[in-house]
């Protein structure tokens, strides 16, 4: 009989933690974004981040480049889908009874798996992608209830359950007759409505989010889960050609992934002390010819590897059209009521990033990102030309 594996402890704690949290997510850009915010900027917390397994090595790597304030991050082996997260029954018990803040972080993506790690890749396995997203929130509640330290659990939510719906949403709206687009709606929305279920017993804050972009200071994003790619599929349809029949939408509620960890780390401060949903999205959805304006001062088109820009149509299809329907999916048409949202973020002194000011740095890193693609693949022999 083999034991369990052992969580590995990053950044040694001297004394007992002011606030311990449980993250899931990993390996997505957003769960990194959490921890790393909660690591760097958090003096004196314990983060238990919960990894698969299969990615305990790429957990090693990400938190050792961590530049921790003093706050210890442990990588706890389990999986956020799995019963009791896959740990044995004598240390579920012992981390329910020492997590404060629980922030599940695993979500599915709408956008199709292009085999290259996206969330149906990493998941699929163990079952369809979008009842896991249900199960793992199942799982959450299972821990909350448990738990009689836990002050809040923070669920990272889309604004995608709005689904086609075009009118104003609030941040108390969940069922208003809407259509659920893709399957990956109708599963946010069914993960949801089992935490208001639960309501009366489980203190949680869903954060409803646009489609998450890279850092607003560096444009830095991973490869893991939902639109991670989304400024190079744009750069797929050139800025002075049209979007043939299907237009895109004009614009869209981009939210930097530093802006979101920021807000979980103010929730996890201050928790609301009702259940209820926060819209993280900016005031204004940021123009699609804004993002285009900024690929083009970025360098306009590279070239793209064929590898590349097969990747990026089975995402997000292929053709204008396609590309257009995808980009209307990976958000709501809904005009977003943020005022809950901007009350915490007053209260916690924290700015909303300006797209004027953090677009050139994604446009930049997008563009850096496919020139390093190009070299790597050139480098291994694997093409022999560049498509584009």
């Amino acid at each position: 009989m083999t034991s369990a594996p052992r969580p590995a402890t990053f950044a040694p704690m001297a004394a007992a933690p002011t606030t311990t949290w449980l993250v899931t997510g990993f390996p997505s850009w957003i769960a990194r974004s959490i921890v790393r915010e909660i690591a760097e900027q958090e003096e004196g917390a314990l983060v238990h981040l919960l990894v698969p397994e299969d990615r305990a090595k790429e957990a090693a790597e990400f938190c050792r480049g961590l530049r921790a304030l003093g706050s210890t991050v442990k990588v706890l082996p389990g999986d956020a889908v799995r019963m009791d997260l896959g740990l044995t029954g004598k240390d579920y018990v012992a981390l329910a009874g020492s997590v404060d803040l629980f922030v599940n972080a695993y979500d599915v993506s709408p956008l199709r798996d292009d085999g290259f790690g996206g969330y149906g890749g990493l998941y699929g396995r163990l079952g369809d992608p979008v009842e896991l997203t249900v199960k793992a929130v199942r799982e959450a509640v299972e821990f909350a209830l448990l738990s009689k330290r836990l002050r809040q659990l923070v669920q990272i939510g889309s604004l995608t359950v709005a689904g086609d719906f075009d009118g104003v949403w609030t941040e108390e709206d969940l069922s208003i007759g809407q259509r659920h687009r893709t399957a990956a709606e109708r599963a946010r929305h069914g993960a949801e409505r089992l935490l208001w279920r639960e309501r009366e017993r489980v203190r949680f804050t869903i954060l409803r989010t646009g489609p998450v972009v890279g850092d607003s200071r560096t444009g830095e994003i991973g490869w893991y889960h939902g639109p991670h790619d989304l400024l190079e599929a744009i750069l797929v349809q050139p800025p002075a050609t049209g979007w043939g029949r299907t237009p895109p939408p004009e614009a869209l509620h981009l939210v930097p992934c530093d802006h979101l960890a920021r807000l979980v780390r103010a929730v996890g401060a201050s928790p609301p002390e009702r259940s209820g949903v926060l819209h993280v999205a900016p005031t204004v959805p940021v123009p699609l010819e804004q993002i285009r304006e900024a690929l083009r001062a970025a360098g306009g088109k590279p070239p793209m590897a064929r590898s590349v820009r097969s990747r990026l149509r089975k995402r997000y299809g292929a053709g204008a059209s396609s590309i257009s329907r995808t980009l209307a999916r990976i958000d709501t048409p809904a005009a977003c009521s943020t005022r809950r949202a901007l009350d915490v973020e007053r209260a916690a002194g924290i700015a909303q990033p300006r797209p004027v000011d953090y677009l050139p740095h994604l446009a930049a890193h997008a563009m850096a990102r496919l020139a390093a693609e190009a070299q790597r693949i050139a480098a291994a022999g694997i093409e022999d030309s560049l498509d584009g």
